[in-house]
């Protein structure tokens, strides 16, 4: 049940609050003086243009969180408005990020180019192994391939018979195809995918470990076929 809906029985209020952050940045858990904690964190890193932070927010504060205390709600705290929303988790990194632009900045650029860099080499190395999946692998080996022998506690062993025959039929009718054309290749493994949507909710037993691989099995044929752009719907048919 939709725990904002009401019933006969049942009225749910929802209520949301607006949550202003601080640009206090503190080395451990101490309570800042009251005008330290009032003043509003106007964020101008990067492609900020000095706005700022305060989102509306419909959860409670995580359990992590420490109590500071309270401070007396003024008018003009009330007049504060804001037309973003967001979550707690995001609102942590906003102060963090704007105090390293303004004391630390170029040790943050350093650090943002080196992990731009991993992104590029990540990127890389990708497009070498599917280039090496095309030169050595073929529709004629995933027939031989035998597919999640990894899967072998007995919760999994009553998924995997049915997924290994899933991947396989999926793999025998992309090979007898007499073209592989984009439409067909995408025909047969929406279906594929549909399949393990059954499965699962008549036998739930995909968990995340089990998701990848299918979705890796899944991939690998695409690629295969020479279809790529078909990764990504992949994840729009799946319930998984």
């Amino acid at each position: 049940m939709d725990p904002t809906e009401s019933t006969a029985s049942k009225k749910v209020i929802s209520a949301m609050v607006l949550v202003i952050s601080s640009p206090w940045v503190g080395a451990e858990a101490k309570r800042p003086a009251d005008e330290e904690i009032r003043k509003v964190l106007v964020l101008n890193h990067h492609s900020w243009k000095n706005k700022p932070e305060a989102s509306w927010i419909c959860e409670p504060p995580p359990v992590n969180f420490l109590f500071a205390g309270n401070l007396q709600v003024t008018e003009e705290d009330e007049a504060f408005d804001s037309a973003a929303y967001g979550d707690w988790e995001s609102l942590c990194v906003q102060p963090l990020k704007q105090w390293r632009w303004d004391h630390d900045r170029e040790s943050l650029l350093l650090e943002e180019a080196a992990e731009r860099q991993k992104t590029i080499e990540r990127g890389r190395i990708f497009a070498e192994k599917r280039a090496e999946i095309l030169r050595t692998t073929t529709l004629d080996s995933l027939l031989k391939r035998r597919w999640f022998d990894k899967w072998d506690s007995e919760r999994e062993i009553t998924g995997r018979d049915e997924s290994q025959r899933l991947i396989t039929e999926l793999v025998h009718t992309l090979h007898s195809a007499p073209k592989l054309s984009k439409a067909v290749v995408r025909r047969h493994l929406r279906s594929c995918v549909e399949a393990f949507n059954r499965l699962d909710a008549v036998n739930p037993f995909i968990q995340t470990t089990h998701a990848e691989d299918i979705f890796e099995a899944l991939e690998l044929i695409v690629i295969v076929t020479r279809q790529p752009d078909l990764i990504s719907a992949i994840d729009e048919w799946r319930d998984w």
